[in-house]
């Protein structure tokens, strides 16, 4: 019996396939690396997944492994994979004696404070709270959240210890490509780590850390590789334009999110704001200085035209399906093709109002779809209510909203070929969803340019089954930020 992500869980799947008999189990596993459209942080973890693999093998008598991995570099991940594939043949091979191996033939002389580095990574990936899914952080802004600024610091100067260290020709020439590419993905995660700690940090230290963020952003926009080096870096057709292409976890879109509830922490006037926005060349940045002064001076407009799915009173809604939420609540609907997603409107426990719209079985992906035009230059808040009934859907996610921007043209903007690239934006519904109601926020900006351009927020919903409820209400959409308003001021 091959059992897919068979050892998530504590190896839940392997015991349960394991009780009803069955005598020899394999897995099938995904191993994606670091620089894919899936993954910005090095995905290093071979002891942990070494001991996995030896207490399935005599616990349950796994007897084949089948591996998906498809390396867009292996700059981080060659190491683990050496361990790996030879654990693969010899479930007894010394581990330890395995990386000693590979760290001293790769880096000679710099050899000890190169692995103590990858020691690190593989430290920052085992503070998740599931380790033995690889894939479940896939396209997902979770997979930065435990890395602290003690882990770049450390890693940092292991590094500058390494550089001092070598003398090996080749050596060299392997760490200065291994130090290049460090820092590049260093900055995308010191830009997550920067966001992740405005929410902690004390008022008068908030600026700064958004200006660290920006900063870091700037470096990783200004990275670049010569042919060689990216021949060095990346496998295959794969190259440091292609990397550039990831959407979804774009640094400076998962920033945004936290900026404005930080900057609400500063308790300063109008004159404040003002002289912010003019100290800076920056435009995003004066945008968030601006917006500041706009939502206070502005009156909040929700652009959703039925934010609460709000019918006729005497609306026998206990049969309505998708077709119904589309043509009499104004709302757009979409499941994957040939699967099962279920529709239904709840008139029980509304957040507000007598109903509201929720999503049951979800075979393979399905969402409540909200699509407006955005005016150029302005930045938007979208809110929302989301609960679940169960705690446990067939997937490793309660669900998380997706938002994603088309261009004047239609062009979807998180798309390789697209003229005006920018990141969708997600937003995990949280574990306090089950049983309650929960507010959820994500702050963003139209695309740029003097065009218009399109949002579409996605409400998805995890697998799930027959059973499962996952209910949303009361959603609203409101402009924070407009340059025409302070254009006007100025006249």
């Amino acid at each position: 019996m091959e059992i897919t992500a068979g050892l998530a869980n504590n190896m839940e799947l392997m015991r349960e396939w394991s009780s009803t008999g069955v005598g020899y189990i394999g897995l099938y596993d995904y191993l994606y690396t670091c620089g894919s459209r899936r993954f910005v942080v090095p995905r290093y973890y071979p002891r942990t997944m070494v001991n996995a693999w030896r207490k399935a093998v005599g616990n349950y008598h796994l007897s084949s492994i089948y591996l998906e991995v498809y390396p867009d570099t292996f700059i981080f991940e060659a190491p683990r994979q050496y361990v790996l594939d030879e654990i693969a043949w010899n479930i007894n091979a010394d581990v330890e004696a395995l990386l000693d191996d590979y760290f001293h033939s790769m880096y000679a002389e710099a050899a000890i404070p190169v692995k103590a580095v990858f020691d690190r990574l593989e430290t920052i990936y085992n503070r998740a709270q599931e380790t033995l899914n690889p894939i479940m952080e896939s396209s997902r802004f979770v997979q930065s959240e435990n890395y602290t600024f003690a882990d770049l610091k450390y890693m940092d100067e292991k590094l500058a210890d390494a550089a001092k260290l070598v003398q090996d020709s080749k050596a060299k020439d392997r760490l200065a490509i291994l130090l290049k590419f460090y820092n590049f993905i260093r900055d995308n995660i010191e830009v997550h780590i920067c966001a992740r700690e405005l929410s902690k940090v004390d008022s008068d230290k908030i600026i700064p850390l958004i200006k660290q963020a920006l900063a870091a952003i700037q470096r990783c926009e200004d990275f670049q590789l010569t042919p060689s080096e990216d021949k060095e870096v990346f496998c295959g057709r794969h190259s440091l334009t292609e990397y550039r292409k990831i959407a979804i976890l774009r640094p400076e879109v998962f920033l945004e999110g936290f900026v404005d509830n930080a900057l609400g922490r500063i308790k300063k006037d109008e004159t404040f704001w003002l002289q912010q926005a003019e100290s800076t060349k920056n435009e995003k940045l004066k945008s968030w200085f601006l917006t500041q002064i706009y939502t206070k001076k502005n009156k909040s407009v929700n652009l959703v035209k039925n934010p609460s799915f709000e019918v006729t009173p005497d609306a026998d809604v206990s049969k309505w399906t998708a077709k119904e939420i589309r043509s009499k609540m104004d709302w757009q609907t979409w499941g994957f093709q040939n699967s099962v997603t279920t529709f239904v409107v709840g008139n029980q426990d509304a957040h507000s109002g007598k109903y509201c719209v929720g999503i049951g079985e979800n075979q393979i992906a399905g969402c409540l779809q909200l699509t407006t035009k955005l005016d150029p230059g302005c930045r938007y808040r979208l809110t929302f209510y989301v609960k679940r009934n169960d705690v446990k859907p067939l997937s490793e996610s309660l669900g998380r909203l997706t938002i994603r921007f088309k261009d004047a043209e239609g062009a979807w903007a998180d798309e390789e070929k697209s003229k005006h690239p920018a990141g969708a934006i997600t937003v995990e519904y949280p574990p306090e969803c089950v049983g309650k109601w929960v507010k959820l926020e994500a702050n963003f900006s139209a695309l740029p340019g003097d065009k218009h351009s399109f949002l579409s927020a996605l409400f998805g919903a995890p697998q799930q089954g027959p059973n499962a409820r996952l209910w949303f209400d009361d959603v609203e959409l409101t402009k924070v930020y407009d340059p025409v308003f302070f254009c006007l001021r100025t006249k």
